[in-house]
């Protein structure tokens, strides 16, 4: 079996030591796991692709994770099931696809029958606003402005609010070819995704 030698700085003799108690006698092979997770992931990074991070499940949520590249992602509401869909597709380190679905209850979801009942006065609705808040700022001399930079300090994850719901659902589909995509996803969605892996996405216009 080859030998190779490896010398250690004094700055990080500690790191070796500490690594060497707790692999045992086996700190050659825990060396070589660490040097093989690093290539991995610097080839990786040199195609251009990133670690992905994605969530599946609706009770238990867990994370998945992998190397690939953002190709397509959209959002479309399904009327019938009365849901929001939001998509992602992610081409892998191994050529598949991965499609990250997020779904969750359309929210305030109308068809319109009840528009009738609305009696809505602008004019006079604006006018009692404005009323309204003045009253509530002279209640609430404290009360801290809610502008836009504030709003997403408090709140964060303002950002991701398809995840807001309790309900939303995650899902994780895995394609072999971008044909098996096609089937799953809306054609726009669809056709982005193709657009994305050409070897020039941008599309030309004779106009």
């Amino acid at each position: 079996m080859p030998n190779k030698t490896i010398y250690v700085s004094d700055g990080d003799l500690p790191i070796f030591e500490r690594a060497q108690e707790l692999a045992g006698e086996n700190l050659s092979a825990t060396i070589a796991g660490a040097l093989r997770r690093y290539v991995e992931n610097a080839e990786a990074r040199a195609k251009g692709l990133e670690e992905i991070i994605v969530k599946v499940g609706k009770v238990a949520i867990t994370r998945k994770r992998f190397w690939g590249k953002l190709l397509a992602k959209g959002h479309v509401a399904d009327d019938a099931a009365k849901k929001q869909l939001w998509y992602k597709i992610y081409q892998t380190a191994k050529g598949a696809f991965a499609v990250s679905i997020t779904s969750h209850p359309k929210w305030w979801y109308s068809d319109g029958s009840d528009w009738k009942n609305w009696d809505w006065d602008w004019d006079r609705q604006s006018a009692n606003w404005g009323e309204w808040w003045k009253a509530w700022k002279q209640d609430h001399p404290q009360a801290k402005p809610r502008s836009d930079e504030y709003t997403m300090k408090e709140y964060p994850k303002m950002k991701d609010w398809q995840d807001w719901s309790e309900q939303a659902e995650h899902r994780l589909e895995i394609y072999a070819s971008l044909e098996e995509v096609g089937e799953h996803v809306p054609e726009e969605l669809y056709q982005a995704t193709r657009q994305a892996l050409r070897d020039d996405p941008i599309e030309d216009l004779d106009i």
